[in-house]
Order: C-alpha cells, then structure tokens, then sequence
C-alpha cells in the first residue's frame, strides 16, 4: 500500500496544529486557576513567620541557648 506524501504531511500538520491549539488553551486555563500551595510550602511559611514572631517579642535569649552546647565542649570558648 502506497501513501501520498503531501496528504500524509497534511494530515500531519492538521494534527500538530490541534495539539499545539490544545496546550495552548490548557496553559491558558491553568493559568487562570488560583495557585495551590502544597503541605510543605504551608508549613515552611508556618515555620519562617514563626521564627519572627518569637524574635521580634525576644523571647530565645541567646546565652540560655547556647549554654548546653557550651557544657557540652567542656567549656571551652567558641
């Protein structure tokens, strides 16, 4: 069976021209979609904002803090 060249890339191009038509109207949908955060993004934001909360109010106090470290090193100076 013999095919016809100039029919077959016909065929071809109408069928890239309806994929490219396709990804461009799924782009275009998905980029009207509000955007998701996933649990790790959420948590991380959770953490960071956090972390500034107990800065701003000065709640770690950094000789407490690095005491048990210090004992742990003999007391040697870091």
């Amino acid at each position: 069976m013999d095919w016809n060249v100039h029919a077959l890339e016909q065929l071809v191009a109408m069928r890239l021209e309806e994929a490219r038509a396709q990804s461009a109207h799924a782009s275009l949908v998905a980029s009207l979609r509000p955007r998701r955060l996933d649990a790790l993004a959420v948590l991380g934001l959770g953490l960071i904002k956090l972390g500034r909360f107990v800065q701003r109010r000065g709640g770690v106090r950094r000789r407490a803090a690095r005491t048990p470290a210090l004992r742990m090193l003999g007391r040697r100076r870091v």
